[in-house]
């Protein structure tokens, strides 16, 4: 058996994974992971962009959230899901102030970019809600 240095362990209250009180966070992307849906999902084996933010600033600072994308997949998707994904993606991009003038992204460009996320609570679990807005 391995005893591990767990610091801070038996005071903390478990704040950092209690929800987060519903409102607007300034945040910044931490990381970007291209994956798929698992077998339970809606649309399973659909890739999905899966990125990680941080509360950038104010009293929940470097609070960490997660918000999942479905990428564009026309071997699991009719044209209006396809349609929803692109218009979601885009918002994303407009929101972080990024322009893409082709079909492609980069997901590296993606690293650091900073928005402003509306955050909602759904079944007692913090949810980025669709109503991305530039910071």
């Amino acid at each position: 058996m391995a005893l591990i240095d767990v610091g801070g362990l038996k005071d903390s209250d478990g704040e950092v994974f209690k929800p987060l009180p519903p409102a607007q966070y300034p945040v910044r992307i931490a990381s970007v992971v291209v994956g798929e849906t698992g077998p339970q999902s809606k649309n399973p084996g659909s890739p999905i962009l899966k990125l990680t933010v941080k509360v950038s600033e104010g009293e929940h600072q470097d609070r960490i959230l997660f918000e999942n994308m479905l990428l564009p997949d026309k071997s699991h998707m009719d044209a209006g899901q396809i349609a929803q994904c692109v218009a979601r993606i885009k918002r994303l991009l407009n929101a972080c102030g990024i322009e893409v003038e082709v079909d492609k992204l980069d997901t590296d460009e993606l690293m650091g970019a900073e928005y402003l996320a509306v955050v909602n609570i759904k079944d007692n679990r913090n949810q980025i809600t669709d109503q991305l807005k530039l910071s």
